[in-house]
């Protein structure tokens, strides 16, 4: 993937064992990326990976149900899936990574297709439609912007290392790394 669009400036990822080691560390000082982790045990972070993943397992039941080899039709799922438009960027995944649009099978409206967007229109629709999905989040949720500082005592949730432990809240002074 570097090879063929080049080094990205920031790679996302989970908290998964490969991602920890110090030999991906290391390639990452070398390629010249920062590599931010997910939060853990918050699926939220990840919001687009996690979409992803879930249409692919949808993908997958839908092909057992089906008894069709989901190896076999993987590529054809990925092809639709990649000149499915985005509901955020208004335009499809492959357009938004090449400013072309991928050839289908697939019969067009004519009209429907406004052409190549720029990058920063992409980049416009894709923060608008974050910022909506943010409000929407925030209002569910009953959020309120914290009043914390620096210094501050909070309750800081200690992870599980086990199903079997409790969950504990303990004291801690808020500070900055």
């Amino acid at each position: 993937m570097f090879a063929s669009f080049g080094t990205p400036s920031i790679l996302k990822s989970d908290n998964g064992a490969p991602f920890n080691e110090e030999n991906f560390a290391s390639y990452a000082r070398k390629i010249g990326f920062t590599h931010r982790k997910i939060t853990p045990l918050w699926p939220e972070a990840n919001g687009e990976a996690e979409r992803f993943v879930r249409s692919l397992n949808k993908f997958v039941h839908t092909c057992q149900s089906e008894s069709l080899n989901w190896k076999h039709e993987l590529p054809d799922f990925l092809r639709q899936y990649r000149a499915t438009p985005h509901n955020s960027t208004k335009i499809s995944p492959h357009e938004a990574l090449t400013c072309r649009r991928m050839k289908t099978s697939l019969p067009e409206i004519l009209g429907l297709h406004q052409g190549s967007k720029s990058a920063k229109n992409i980049s416009e629709n894709d923060y608008s439609a974050e910022e909506k999905q943010k409000a929407y989040s925030d209002d569910r949720r009953n959020a309120v912007q914290h009043k914390i500082q620096m210094g501050d005592k909070v309750l800081v949730r200690q992870p599980k290392l086990n199903k079997l432990m409790y969950t504990t809240l303990q004291p801690s002074s808020l500070y900055c790394h």
